[in-house]
């Protein structure tokens, strides 16, 4: 459009455009103006009117003429609505400024700034002007009442930070303890996903049925795990195939064990893995040819990690009624993945807490794996309880100690002759212990000697020696009665 000299007419145009429907149109078609940045940010909805009669105005004061009507035109979806309000609570002055301000300098505050505050039950409802588009809620309202009263004048305080302590049973041991122990020990924690590949999951537990997933992110992670084992083997796999001989892992996390109802029960685990030397490589370690494995003596073993497992659990012994046990593994306890010859259950009392062993062989061909991979598994729930420690008075009276040589079947298990020699000691037993065992000539073939010491003491008198031969022949006879035991 445009004027010239023969111009009798002249139309003006004042309009409003909401931001929410106007932003971003100007990037579009590629054309930035003052007008488009300004409704983009924002106007005053009831300036039309005002911004018109002000055009009229000047233009009549410099040309002449006569105004002729005003026609307004609103969309039907976006006709302006009336000034808003917004609701400001007195309570929350106190909690989000940290200081009070009187009720009636508030509403004065309100009424300097053209704002038209209602007084309510709980606060104020405050009908807030159309030009002031960036009051929208309680908090703008509470950042003007900052801003007018002075922040100078804002009071300094220390801020006020509630300590709440939660409760702590003195009788659960945290998480974090064992996996300090282990990192003690010269291990690495390793955190592995907890879905795993069918397949291998069939390689570790076949015919045990895994949770599946309904929409897994790929095919190799399409159920939950079972275990941990397969997570730390898989690992170790990975590193043996770069040149890392020697490995010390463990991971702490959930497995999940499908119910014969369909639902999911999660276990909090302790799994840890040892493969390689004994001792890390130095000039004092003497690597030798190895045909076989298991025939490197420095190398990891089953006391090895049956030494690690008994650290986890020495406290829960030494402040608990339970005994740690180890039996043999069989094929009731559900770990077909470990070797059946080189494994144990790990028992507290009566109930089993875990196992251990060595990597069943067919799996290491399977993943091959060219050394033996020791391994065990505890339930960490069935560990984390132990008996709070009470005071005992020190005895003042000596020990008596007696050594017993026994000769028993060697598939006896030393656990069990403990667990019967125990039993038979009575209360005053202070320790007994396994000082020798012995395989070979002298004690027949199918046989072995245990060497047990037995050590007794009263809190309130002196053991006398029939009393001390006594409790040493109820051990005997209780070993004859149950293993056919003969003393050497």
């Amino acid at each position: 459009s445009a004027v010239s000299a023969e111009t009798k007419h002249i139309l003006l145009e004042s309009a409003y455009f909401a931001p929410e429907q106007h932003a971003g149109k100007a990037r579009q078609v590629g054309m930035h103006t003052d007008s488009s940045h300004r409704f983009e940010r924002g106007v005053d909805r009831a300036g039309q009117a005002r911004a018109l009669e002000r055009a009229t105005e000047l233009l009549l004061s410099l040309c002449g003429g006569e105004p002729g009507p005003v026609n307004n035109v609103e969309h039907a979806q976006a006709a302006l609505s009336g000034g808003k309000q917004v609701v400001l609570r007195e309570s929350q002055i106190t909690r989000i400024l940290g200081f009070e301000i009187p009720a009636a300098d508030v509403e004065d505050m309100f009424a300097r700034l053209d704002f038209s505050p209602e007084k309510t039950a709980d606060g104020w409802r405050i009908s807030v002007p159309s030009h002031r588009f960036d009051i929208a809620l309680e908090a703008d309202l509470l950042e003007e009442l900052a801003r007018v009263y002075g922040y100078e004048n804002v009071p300094v305080e220390p801020p006020l930070a509630p300590m709440h302590f939660s409760l702590k049973r003195e009788a659960q041991l945290p998480s974090r303890v064992f996996r300090d122990r282990l990192v003690a020990r010269g291990y690495r924690e390793a955190v592995t996903y907890s879905f795993i590949d069918p397949e291998y999951h069939a390689l570790f537990f076949p015919g045990l049925k895994a949770v599946e997933l309904t929409n897994p992110i790929a095919s190799d992670m399409a159920v939950m795990r079972t275990s941990l084992l397969p997570g730390l083997v898989k690992t170790a796999s990975y590193n043996l195939s770069r040149q890392q001989r020697r490995l010390q892992l463990f991971e702490q996390g959930l497995r999940f064990m499908l119910k014969k109802d369909g639902e999911i029960n999660q276990r909090a685990s302790l799994a840890g893995l040892l493969c390689g030397e004994r001792h890390a490589e130095s000039w004092l370690s003497k690597p030798e040819a190895v045909k076989a494995p298991g025939q490197h003596p420095d190398r990891f073993d089953f006391y090895d990690v049956k030494g690690d497992v008994q650290a986890q659990l020495n406290q829960i012994a030494a402040n608990s009624n339970d005994t740690i046990e180890y039996h043999a593994l069989n094929d009731s306890d559900g770990y077909p993945c470990l070797h059946p010859g080189q494994s144990a259950a790990v028992c507290r009392g009566n109930r089993r807490v875990g196992v251990l062993g060595a990597l069943h062989p067919k799996l290491l061909a399977a993943l091959d794996i060219d050394m033996d991979i020791w391994l065990f598994e505890l339930d960490i729930p069935l560990i984390s309880d132990k008996k709070v420690p009470e005071f005992k008075e020190l005895s003042k009276f000596p020990e008596v100690r007696r050594d017993l040589a026994i000769i028993v079947d060697q598939a006896i298990p030393v656990g069990d002759v403990l667990a019967a020699a125990k039993r038979a000691a009575a209360g005053e037993l202070q320790a007994l212990v396994v000082f020798d065992r012995y395989l070979g000539e002298g004690v027949g073939e199918g046989k072995q000697s245990i060497g047990l010491g037995l050590t007794w003491q009263h809190p309130a008198r002196t053991l006398q020696d029939d009393e001390v031969a006594t409790l040493t022949n109820q051990v005997v006879t209780a070993l004859q009665e149950q293993f056919n035991a003969q003393l050497r």
